[in-house]
Protein backbone atom coordinates (compact mmCIF):
# COMPACT_ATOMS: atom_id res chain seq x y z
CA UNK A 1 0.00 0.00 0.00
CA UNK A 2 2.57 2.33 0.74
CA UNK A 3 4.45 1.93 -2.15
CA UNK A 4 1.22 2.06 -4.10
CA UNK A 5 1.10 5.44 -2.26
CA UNK A 6 4.47 6.49 -3.15
CA UNK A 7 4.08 6.08 -6.46
CA UNK A 8 0.99 7.85 -7.05
CA UNK A 9 2.63 10.66 -5.23
CA UNK A 10 5.27 10.84 -7.73
CA UNK A 11 2.90 10.60 -10.81
CA UNK A 12 1.29 13.57 -9.21
CA UNK A 13 4.26 15.42 -8.47
CA UNK A 14 5.58 14.73 -12.70
CA UNK A 15 2.27 15.87 -14.24
CA UNK A 16 2.34 18.89 -11.87
CA UNK A 17 6.20 19.74 -12.68
CA UNK A 18 5.16 19.11 -16.63
CA UNK A 19 2.04 21.39 -16.53
CA UNK A 20 4.37 23.73 -14.70
CA UNK A 21 7.52 23.49 -16.94
CA UNK A 22 4.96 24.18 -20.00
CA UNK A 23 2.80 27.47 -18.94
CA UNK A 24 6.73 28.83 -17.83
CA UNK A 25 7.56 28.09 -21.24
CA UNK A 26 4.54 29.99 -22.60
CA UNK A 27 5.53 32.60 -20.39
CA UNK A 28 9.08 33.07 -21.98
CA UNK A 29 7.71 33.08 -25.35
CA UNK A 30 5.17 35.60 -25.10
CA UNK A 31 7.21 38.24 -23.06
CA UNK A 32 8.71 39.70 -26.12
CA UNK A 33 5.30 40.96 -27.18
CA UNK A 34 5.32 43.52 -26.68
CA UNK A 35 8.14 45.91 -25.84
CA UNK A 36 9.53 43.90 -23.74
CA UNK A 37 8.06 44.37 -20.77
CA UNK A 38 9.18 47.79 -20.83
CA UNK A 39 5.64 49.11 -19.75
CA UNK A 40 4.78 49.12 -15.79
CA UNK A 41 1.73 47.01 -16.63
CA UNK A 42 3.44 44.66 -18.86
CA UNK A 43 6.24 43.58 -16.16
CA UNK A 44 3.83 43.85 -13.28
CA UNK A 45 2.00 41.05 -14.90
CA UNK A 46 4.53 39.12 -15.96
CA UNK A 47 5.76 39.21 -12.38
CA UNK A 48 2.15 38.23 -11.17
CA UNK A 49 2.05 35.14 -13.28
CA UNK A 50 5.52 34.52 -12.36
CA UNK A 51 5.00 34.84 -8.41
CA UNK A 52 2.01 32.33 -8.79
CA UNK A 53 3.53 30.09 -10.66
CA UNK A 54 6.48 29.76 -8.75
CA UNK A 55 3.95 29.57 -5.66
CA UNK A 56 2.33 26.66 -6.89
CA UNK A 57 5.27 24.64 -7.99
CA UNK A 58 6.47 24.89 -4.68
CA UNK A 59 3.32 24.26 -2.50
CA UNK A 60 3.18 20.95 -4.68
CA UNK A 61 6.69 19.52 -4.30
CA UNK A 62 5.55 20.42 -0.31
CA UNK A 63 2.67 18.28 -0.25
CA UNK A 64 4.63 15.73 -2.10
CA UNK A 65 7.38 15.37 0.82
CA UNK A 66 9.74 16.30 -2.27
CA UNK A 67 12.63 18.76 -1.07
CA UNK A 68 12.11 21.42 -4.10
CA UNK A 69 15.23 22.89 -3.64
CA UNK A 70 17.57 20.00 -3.91
CA UNK A 71 18.65 21.13 -7.39
CA UNK A 72 20.01 24.17 -5.48
CA UNK A 73 22.27 23.27 -3.09
CA UNK A 74 25.52 23.20 -5.45
CA UNK A 75 24.42 26.93 -6.08
CA UNK A 76 23.85 28.17 -2.02
CA UNK A 77 26.50 30.71 -2.17
CA UNK A 78 25.23 32.66 -5.35
CA UNK A 79 21.64 32.23 -4.61
CA UNK A 80 22.56 33.53 -0.85
CA UNK A 81 24.10 36.52 -2.47
CA UNK A 82 20.98 37.32 -4.72
CA UNK A 83 18.53 36.71 -1.78
CA UNK A 84 20.91 39.18 0.64
CA UNK A 85 20.54 41.77 -2.81
CA UNK A 86 17.13 41.64 -2.90
CA UNK A 87 16.57 42.28 1.29
CA UNK A 88 19.28 45.36 0.47
CA UNK A 89 16.54 47.15 -1.74
CA UNK A 90 13.92 46.49 0.87
CA UNK A 91 15.88 48.00 3.20
CA UNK A 92 16.48 51.37 0.95
CA UNK A 93 12.56 51.51 1.56
CA UNK A 94 12.16 51.13 4.86
CA UNK A 95 11.60 54.54 7.18
CA UNK A 96 15.55 54.63 9.17
CA UNK A 97 16.40 57.05 12.23
CA UNK A 98 17.62 60.15 10.17
CA UNK A 99 20.69 60.02 12.49
CA UNK A 100 21.46 56.94 10.58
CA UNK A 101 21.02 58.69 7.51
CA UNK A 102 22.79 61.02 7.79
CA UNK A 103 26.09 59.29 8.83
CA UNK A 104 29.36 60.56 6.65
CA UNK A 105 29.91 56.52 6.71
CA UNK A 106 27.43 56.02 4.24
CA UNK A 107 28.14 59.14 2.24
CA UNK A 108 24.85 60.80 2.09
CA UNK A 109 24.87 64.05 2.65
CA UNK A 110 22.81 65.67 5.61
CA UNK A 111 19.15 66.32 4.63
CA UNK A 112 17.13 69.07 5.58
CA UNK A 113 14.81 66.79 7.83
CA UNK A 114 13.55 68.63 10.69
CA UNK A 115 10.03 68.03 10.75
CA UNK A 116 10.62 64.05 11.07
CA UNK A 117 12.75 61.60 13.05
CA UNK A 118 12.47 58.93 9.65
CA UNK A 119 13.69 58.88 6.53
CA UNK A 120 14.09 55.69 3.78
CA UNK A 121 17.77 55.34 1.96
CA UNK A 122 15.62 55.91 -1.43
CA UNK A 123 14.47 59.12 -3.06
CA UNK A 124 11.63 57.18 -4.41
CA UNK A 125 9.90 54.56 -2.35
CA UNK A 126 7.48 53.86 -4.57
CA UNK A 127 9.73 53.57 -7.51
CA UNK A 128 12.30 51.35 -5.87
CA UNK A 129 9.12 49.15 -4.94
CA UNK A 130 8.71 48.80 -8.43
CA UNK A 131 11.81 47.56 -8.97
CA UNK A 132 12.11 45.34 -6.05
CA UNK A 133 9.36 43.54 -7.71
CA UNK A 134 10.94 43.30 -11.32
CA UNK A 135 14.26 41.79 -9.21
CA UNK A 136 12.36 39.79 -7.61
CA UNK A 137 10.74 37.98 -10.59
CA UNK A 138 13.82 37.78 -12.37
CA UNK A 139 15.80 35.48 -9.08
CA UNK A 140 12.75 33.66 -9.30
CA UNK A 141 12.64 33.00 -12.68
CA UNK A 142 16.13 31.64 -12.42
CA UNK A 143 14.94 29.47 -9.43
CA UNK A 144 12.01 28.00 -11.03
CA UNK A 145 14.24 27.21 -14.27
CA UNK A 146 17.44 25.86 -12.22
CA UNK A 147 14.35 23.21 -10.47
CA UNK A 148 12.27 22.20 -13.42
CA UNK A 149 15.60 21.57 -15.73
CA UNK A 150 15.86 18.18 -14.98
CA UNK A 151 16.30 16.61 -18.20
CA UNK A 152 18.41 16.88 -21.09
CA UNK A 153 14.79 16.35 -23.18
CA UNK A 154 13.66 19.66 -21.14
CA UNK A 155 16.85 21.35 -21.93
CA UNK A 156 16.30 21.04 -25.54
CA UNK A 157 12.73 22.02 -25.00
CA UNK A 158 13.77 25.44 -23.23
CA UNK A 159 16.13 26.28 -26.24
CA UNK A 160 14.04 25.80 -28.43
CA UNK A 161 11.48 27.85 -27.18
CA UNK A 162 13.68 30.55 -26.95
CA UNK A 163 15.07 30.59 -30.12
CA UNK A 164 12.37 29.86 -32.13
CA UNK A 165 10.82 32.84 -30.66
CA UNK A 166 13.12 34.93 -31.54
CA UNK A 167 13.53 33.77 -35.19
CA UNK A 168 9.84 34.44 -35.67
CA UNK A 169 10.35 38.21 -33.91
CA UNK A 170 13.48 37.84 -36.31
CA UNK A 171 11.39 37.51 -39.32
CA UNK A 172 8.63 39.80 -38.35
CA UNK A 173 11.28 42.60 -37.96
CA UNK A 174 13.04 42.00 -41.55
CA UNK A 175 9.24 42.03 -43.00
CA UNK A 176 8.65 45.24 -41.46
CA UNK A 177 11.93 46.31 -42.21
CA UNK A 178 11.40 45.82 -46.09
CA UNK A 179 8.17 47.41 -46.38
CA UNK A 180 8.75 50.50 -44.55
CA UNK A 181 6.63 48.74 -41.96
CA UNK A 182 3.63 48.10 -43.24
CA UNK A 183 2.88 44.97 -41.19
CA UNK A 184 3.94 47.09 -37.56
CA UNK A 185 1.62 45.39 -34.76
CA UNK A 186 3.93 46.86 -31.87
CA UNK A 187 4.40 50.73 -32.24
CA UNK A 188 7.60 51.78 -30.41
CA UNK A 189 7.64 54.00 -27.28
CA UNK A 190 8.77 57.25 -26.99
CA UNK A 191 11.83 58.79 -27.29
CA UNK A 192 12.39 55.31 -29.48
CA UNK A 193 11.03 56.09 -32.47
CA UNK A 194 13.85 55.07 -35.38
CA UNK A 195 11.70 54.53 -38.53
CA UNK A 196 11.55 50.75 -39.89
CA UNK A 197 13.61 51.65 -42.80
CA UNK A 198 16.34 52.97 -41.19
CA UNK A 199 17.28 49.99 -38.66
CA UNK A 200 15.41 46.92 -37.29
CA UNK A 201 13.57 46.69 -34.16
CA UNK A 202 11.57 43.98 -33.83
CA UNK A 203 8.88 44.02 -31.00
CA UNK A 204 10.72 46.50 -28.81
CA UNK A 205 11.11 50.25 -28.98
CA UNK A 206 14.68 50.68 -29.02
CA UNK A 207 16.79 48.45 -31.08
CA UNK A 208 19.85 48.42 -29.21
CA UNK A 209 17.70 46.10 -26.82
CA UNK A 210 16.68 44.49 -29.94
CA UNK A 211 20.34 44.01 -30.45
CA UNK A 212 21.00 42.56 -27.40
CA UNK A 213 17.97 39.93 -27.76
CA UNK A 214 19.57 38.99 -30.66
CA UNK A 215 23.07 38.54 -29.74
CA UNK A 216 21.97 36.24 -26.58
CA UNK A 217 19.43 34.01 -29.03
CA UNK A 218 21.60 33.71 -31.99
CA UNK A 219 24.17 30.97 -30.31
CA UNK A 220 21.34 28.98 -28.78
CA UNK A 221 21.01 27.93 -32.45
CA UNK A 222 24.41 26.75 -33.34
CA UNK A 223 23.86 24.39 -29.47
CA UNK A 224 20.32 23.08 -31.26
CA UNK A 225 22.34 21.95 -34.73
CA UNK A 226 25.19 20.66 -32.57
CA UNK A 227 22.98 18.30 -30.30
CA UNK A 228 21.08 17.32 -33.88
CA UNK A 229 24.66 16.19 -35.14
CA UNK A 230 25.79 14.46 -32.13
CA UNK A 231 22.31 12.87 -31.78
CA UNK A 232 22.60 11.32 -35.75
CA UNK A 233 26.30 10.68 -35.65
CA UNK A 234 25.91 7.03 -35.66
CA UNK A 235 23.51 6.81 -38.62
CA UNK A 236 26.00 8.47 -40.69
CA UNK A 237 28.99 6.16 -40.83
CA UNK A 238 30.29 5.44 -43.79
CA UNK A 239 28.69 8.82 -45.67
CA UNK A 240 30.31 11.02 -48.11
CA UNK A 241 30.51 14.23 -47.47
CA UNK A 242 28.14 15.18 -50.05
CA UNK A 243 25.34 12.48 -48.04
CA UNK A 244 25.97 13.89 -44.87
CA UNK A 245 26.02 18.15 -46.22
CA UNK A 246 22.74 16.93 -47.80
CA UNK A 247 21.33 15.35 -44.52
CA UNK A 248 22.12 18.39 -42.23
CA UNK A 249 20.27 20.50 -44.82
CA UNK A 250 17.38 18.69 -45.42
CA UNK A 251 16.65 17.87 -41.93
CA UNK A 252 15.36 20.12 -38.98
CA UNK A 253 18.82 21.52 -39.01
CA UNK A 254 18.38 22.92 -42.24
CA UNK A 255 15.20 24.98 -40.56
CA UNK A 256 17.38 26.16 -37.61
CA UNK A 257 20.26 27.45 -40.39
CA UNK A 258 17.70 29.14 -42.40
CA UNK A 259 16.53 30.90 -39.04
CA UNK A 260 20.33 31.41 -38.11
CA UNK A 261 20.75 33.64 -41.22
CA UNK A 262 17.05 35.67 -40.93
CA UNK A 263 18.73 36.28 -37.48
CA UNK A 264 21.68 37.16 -38.21
CA UNK A 265 20.25 39.65 -40.86
CA UNK A 266 18.36 40.77 -38.57
CA UNK A 267 20.85 41.71 -36.34
CA UNK A 268 22.84 44.11 -38.95
CA UNK A 269 19.50 45.61 -39.57
CA UNK A 270 19.17 46.99 -36.13
CA UNK A 271 21.95 49.12 -37.48
CA UNK A 272 23.53 48.95 -33.40
CA UNK A 273 27.10 49.79 -33.40
CA UNK A 274 27.27 48.03 -30.25
CA UNK A 275 25.29 45.19 -30.47
CA UNK A 276 27.04 43.93 -33.70
CA UNK A 277 30.58 44.51 -32.68
CA UNK A 278 29.90 42.64 -29.43
CA UNK A 279 28.62 39.91 -31.01
CA UNK A 280 31.49 38.98 -32.71
CA UNK A 281 34.06 39.70 -29.71
CA UNK A 282 31.62 37.20 -27.99
CA UNK A 283 31.96 35.12 -30.19
CA UNK A 284 36.24 35.15 -29.99
CA UNK A 285 36.18 35.49 -26.05
CA UNK A 286 34.15 32.62 -26.10
CA UNK A 287 36.30 30.30 -28.70
CA UNK A 288 39.46 31.24 -26.55
CA UNK A 289 38.03 30.06 -23.01
CA UNK A 290 36.96 26.83 -24.88
CA UNK A 291 40.44 26.37 -26.46
CA UNK A 292 41.86 27.03 -22.52
CA UNK A 293 39.55 24.37 -20.99
CA UNK A 294 40.49 21.74 -23.66
CA UNK A 295 43.72 19.84 -23.30
CA UNK A 296 45.11 20.08 -26.68
CA UNK A 297 48.81 20.17 -27.71
CA UNK A 298 49.72 24.52 -28.45
CA UNK A 299 50.53 23.63 -32.37
CA UNK A 300 46.77 22.74 -32.34
CA UNK A 301 45.48 25.20 -30.72
CA UNK A 302 47.49 27.41 -32.86
CA UNK A 303 46.10 26.49 -35.86
CA UNK A 304 42.32 26.59 -35.11
CA UNK A 305 42.97 30.29 -33.79
CA UNK A 306 44.12 30.94 -37.37
CA UNK A 307 41.44 29.12 -38.89
CA UNK A 308 38.93 31.11 -36.82
CA UNK A 309 40.44 34.40 -37.34
CA UNK A 310 40.71 33.57 -41.31
CA UNK A 311 36.95 32.25 -41.29
CA UNK A 312 36.03 35.20 -39.46
CA UNK A 313 37.41 37.55 -41.88
CA UNK A 314 36.19 35.75 -44.95
CA UNK A 315 32.51 35.75 -43.49
CA UNK A 316 32.86 39.59 -42.86
CA UNK A 317 34.00 39.81 -46.45
CA UNK A 318 30.99 38.30 -47.87
CA UNK A 319 28.54 39.82 -45.57
CA UNK A 320 29.55 43.28 -46.83
CA UNK A 321 29.70 42.74 -50.37
CA UNK A 322 26.05 40.96 -49.70
CA UNK A 323 24.63 43.66 -49.17
CA UNK A 324 22.97 43.00 -46.06
CA UNK A 325 25.05 45.38 -44.04
CA UNK A 326 24.02 48.85 -45.18
CA UNK A 327 21.60 50.58 -42.93
CA UNK A 328 24.91 49.56 -40.18
CA UNK A 329 27.49 50.05 -42.99
CA UNK A 330 25.89 53.96 -43.29
CA UNK A 331 25.52 54.99 -39.18
CA UNK A 332 29.14 53.77 -39.29
CA UNK A 333 30.18 56.25 -42.05
CA UNK A 334 28.38 59.05 -40.70
CA UNK A 335 29.51 58.17 -37.21
CA UNK A 336 31.60 55.71 -36.59
CA UNK A 337 32.14 54.88 -32.83
CA UNK A 338 31.00 58.11 -31.81
CA UNK A 339 29.51 57.38 -28.12
CA UNK A 340 26.34 59.76 -28.97
CA UNK A 341 26.90 61.49 -25.36
CA UNK A 342 27.27 58.68 -23.81
CA UNK A 343 30.53 59.83 -22.19
CA UNK A 344 28.54 62.61 -21.23
CA UNK A 345 25.67 60.44 -19.06
CA UNK A 346 28.33 58.37 -17.87
CA UNK A 347 29.47 61.44 -16.27
CA UNK A 348 26.00 62.05 -14.57
CA UNK A 349 26.14 58.48 -12.91
CA UNK A 350 29.67 59.33 -11.81
CA UNK A 351 28.44 62.63 -10.32
CA UNK A 352 25.96 60.34 -8.38
CA UNK A 353 28.05 57.77 -7.43
CA UNK A 354 30.56 60.31 -5.75
CA UNK A 355 27.04 61.83 -3.61
CA UNK A 356 25.80 58.34 -2.40
CA UNK A 357 28.85 55.70 -2.83
CA UNK A 358 27.81 52.84 -0.66
CA UNK A 359 24.48 53.17 -0.27
CA UNK A 360 23.31 54.84 -3.43
CA UNK A 361 20.06 56.84 -4.02
CA UNK A 362 17.59 53.56 -4.18
CA UNK A 363 16.96 50.85 -6.84
CA UNK A 364 14.97 52.40 -9.67
CA UNK A 365 15.65 56.34 -8.92
CA UNK A 366 18.34 57.33 -11.32
CA UNK A 367 16.30 58.71 -14.43
CA UNK A 368 14.03 60.91 -11.73
CA UNK A 369 17.92 62.39 -10.36
CA UNK A 370 19.91 62.37 -13.57
CA UNK A 371 18.72 65.77 -14.29
CA UNK A 372 20.25 67.77 -11.49
CA UNK A 373 23.06 66.15 -12.33
CA UNK A 374 23.52 65.92 -16.13
CA UNK A 375 25.62 67.90 -18.86
CA UNK A 376 23.33 71.12 -20.50
CA UNK A 377 24.84 69.76 -23.39
CA UNK A 378 22.71 66.77 -23.12
CA UNK A 379 19.53 69.40 -23.53
CA UNK A 380 16.31 67.86 -22.41
CA UNK A 381 16.41 64.76 -24.30
CA UNK A 382 14.36 61.54 -22.87
CA UNK A 383 17.64 59.53 -24.14
CA UNK A 384 19.69 61.03 -21.17
CA UNK A 385 17.19 59.26 -18.37
CA UNK A 386 19.62 56.13 -18.45
CA UNK A 387 23.41 56.21 -17.89
CA UNK A 388 23.76 53.93 -20.99
CA UNK A 389 25.95 51.84 -18.98
CA UNK A 390 24.39 49.11 -16.46
CA UNK A 391 27.24 49.08 -14.04
CA UNK A 392 27.53 52.75 -13.47
CA UNK A 393 23.70 52.93 -13.35
CA UNK A 394 23.63 49.79 -10.51
CA UNK A 395 26.27 51.63 -8.59
CA UNK A 396 24.32 55.14 -8.57
CA UNK A 397 21.16 53.59 -7.25
CA UNK A 398 22.75 50.79 -4.83
CA UNK A 399 25.87 51.71 -4.48
CA UNK A 400 29.00 49.46 -3.50
CA UNK A 401 26.67 47.37 -1.51
CA UNK A 402 24.06 46.40 -4.37
CA UNK A 403 26.80 46.42 -6.62
CA UNK A 404 29.10 44.36 -4.67
CA UNK A 405 26.35 41.81 -3.95
CA UNK A 406 25.36 41.08 -6.85
CA UNK A 407 28.93 41.22 -8.61
CA UNK A 408 29.97 39.00 -6.69
CA UNK A 409 26.74 36.43 -7.53
CA UNK A 410 27.03 37.14 -11.07
CA UNK A 411 31.02 36.24 -11.24
CA UNK A 412 30.25 32.92 -9.17
CA UNK A 413 27.40 31.95 -11.75
CA UNK A 414 29.50 33.44 -15.01
CA UNK A 415 32.68 30.86 -13.49
CA UNK A 416 30.44 27.87 -13.09
CA UNK A 417 29.79 28.49 -17.06
CA UNK A 418 33.42 28.62 -17.93
CA UNK A 419 33.92 25.02 -15.55
CA UNK A 420 31.28 23.37 -18.02
CA UNK A 421 33.34 24.62 -21.02
CA UNK A 422 35.67 21.53 -20.40
CA UNK A 423 33.87 19.21 -22.61
CA UNK A 424 32.32 16.09 -21.38
CA UNK A 425 32.56 12.58 -21.93
CA UNK A 426 29.22 11.44 -20.92
CA UNK A 427 27.08 10.15 -23.68
CA UNK A 428 24.22 11.65 -21.99
CA UNK A 429 25.92 15.00 -22.03
CA UNK A 430 27.88 15.21 -24.91
CA UNK A 431 25.62 15.97 -27.65
CA UNK A 432 24.52 19.21 -25.25
CA UNK A 433 28.05 20.41 -25.43
CA UNK A 434 27.25 22.75 -28.18
CA UNK A 435 24.71 24.46 -25.89
CA UNK A 436 26.91 25.04 -22.98
CA UNK A 437 29.36 26.84 -25.04
CA UNK A 438 26.22 28.85 -27.02
CA UNK A 439 24.86 29.51 -23.15
CA UNK A 440 28.42 30.96 -22.48
CA UNK A 441 28.06 32.89 -25.60
CA UNK A 442 25.31 34.49 -24.50
CA UNK A 443 25.94 35.26 -21.58
CA UNK A 444 28.88 36.74 -22.45
CA UNK A 445 27.80 39.03 -24.67
CA UNK A 446 24.76 40.69 -22.92
CA UNK A 447 27.67 41.16 -19.85
CA UNK A 448 29.65 43.23 -22.43
CA UNK A 449 26.99 44.92 -24.31
CA UNK A 450 25.77 46.09 -20.73
CA UNK A 451 29.14 48.62 -21.06
CA UNK A 452 27.51 50.90 -23.51
CA UNK A 453 23.79 50.39 -22.60
CA UNK A 454 20.79 49.75 -19.92
CA UNK A 455 20.33 45.66 -21.68
CA UNK A 456 19.04 44.80 -17.84
CA UNK A 457 16.36 47.59 -17.87
CA UNK A 458 14.38 45.55 -20.24
CA UNK A 459 12.42 42.82 -18.96
CA UNK A 460 12.76 40.44 -21.10
CA UNK A 461 16.67 40.66 -21.89
CA UNK A 462 16.71 40.11 -17.87
CA UNK A 463 14.40 37.57 -18.09
CA UNK A 464 16.23 36.04 -20.92
CA UNK A 465 19.94 36.06 -19.17
CA UNK A 466 18.73 34.82 -16.62
CA UNK A 467 17.23 31.59 -18.26
CA UNK A 468 20.37 30.98 -20.48
CA UNK A 469 22.08 30.82 -17.03
CA UNK A 470 20.60 28.46 -15.82
CA UNK A 471 20.42 26.29 -19.08
CA UNK A 472 24.26 26.73 -19.06
CA UNK A 473 24.78 25.28 -15.26
CA UNK A 474 22.34 22.28 -15.39
CA UNK A 475 23.61 20.57 -18.84
CA UNK A 476 26.83 19.65 -16.47
CA UNK A 477 24.36 18.32 -13.99
CA UNK A 478 22.00 16.18 -15.69
CA UNK A 479 22.14 12.51 -15.03
CA UNK A 480 21.44 9.80 -17.09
Amino acid sequence: MTSTWQQSKNTQSKSTNNKVFITLLSIIFLLPWPHGGEVIWQYLLFSTCIFSLATIYFIKQFNNTNNPFSALEDLKLPLVLLATWLLFQVLQIIPLPVHLSEIKFLGVEALNLKTTSWQTISIAPNITLLEIIKHTSYVTVFILALSLLTTKKRLITLTKTIFIGSALIALYSLINHYTKGAFDLVSSIPPWTTSWEKAAHGTFSYQNHYASFLTITIPLGYGLIYANIKSSKSNNIGQSHLGKTLDLLMSINGLYLLSLLVMIIALFKTASRGGNSIFVISIAITFFCVLIQQKKPKKEKMKKTVFMMMSMIVISLLVILTGVTDSLTKRLNSQGYNPNGRALMHQSALAIIEQRPLIGTGAGTYPILQHNYKSPLLGNTAMSKRAHNDYLELLANQGIIGFSLLGAATLLLLLRLFRGLKKSRHRNTGSLYGLQVSSFCSVVAILLHSLADFNYHLPVNAVYFYMILALGIKIPQIKK
